[in-house]
């Protein structure tokens, strides 16, 4: 009978990992996870203060068109991220819960703030910003303007919260005029410092009766740097 060679067993394979290769694989996990975190959180903060650009833009446009229907002054009074929109009934030009009738409640993103930028929008360049609020712009009189608490008879936007509202948005029937917005810019950015996106609202009677919508994919450093999105 013919018997097959001998041969020798083959050497078991190696199994398994080490504890090292485990470690580093995990290692590795958490970097790669920690940096798509941030890539959404990044993301995610970005589409918050687009969207709440957005929406500021479209409750000052809706004040604007509010107020010249009613032909009385809305009083816009936000302390971010609350806004609240009044009829100013006892027309003062302040916000009294108790007296003005309030229209419109809404709120914004809360990693939304109020920036200083570095130069503003082109529609605005004769409107120097304190903070978030620019100052606004002209003489108040009878006609012109919605109320007279800005410093030194000017309208500002950027008024103590106890002594009126942030925006006033005054339309007349006696006599007939439409809606006026008195002259001004907010600015808006992330809390989230890679967020670099940054938005305005503007409103210049010199350009336009509504309020104009700004970003800048950057710190503004010139009004070039700023793009007009409505």
């Amino acid at each position: 009978m013919f018997d097959p060679p001998i041969r020798p067993p083959a050497t078991p394979g190696r199994h398994g990992v080490t504890l090292l290769e485990v470690m580093t694989a995990l290692a590795i996990i958490g970097i790669l996870s920690g940096l798509a975190y941030i890539k959404y959180d990044t993301f995610q903060r970005q589409a918050e203060l687009r969207s709440s650009a957005q929406k500021f833009f479209q409750i000052l446009s809706w004040s604007r068109l509010e107020s010249e229907k009613r032909g009385d002054t809305l009083l816009i009074q936000f302390d971010l991220p609350v806004m609240n929109v009044y009829r100013d009934i006892d027309a003062d030009g302040k916000v009294d819960a108790t007296k003005d009738a309030l229209l419109l409640t809404d709120s914004l993103a809360r990693s939304v703030r109020l920036f200083t930028p570095a130069a503003n929008p082109a529609p605005a360049l004769a409107i120097a910003p304190s903070s978030g609020l620019a100052d606004g712009a002209g003489v108040c009189g009878p006609d012109v303007c919605c109320h007279n608490v800005g410093k030194k008879g000017k309208p500002t936007w950027n008024v103590p919260a106890s002594e009126a509202s942030g925006v006033a948005i005054c339309a007349r029937n006696m006599p007939r005029m439409p809606s006026v917005m008195e002259e001004g810019a907010i600015y808006l950015e992330s809390a989230v410092d890679k967020v670099d996106e940054k938005w305005s609202i503007v409103m210049a009677s010199s350009t336009s009766a509504n309020p104009t919508l700004w970003a800048s994919d950057q710190a503004p450093a010139s009004s070039s740097d700023w793009n007009q999105r409505r």
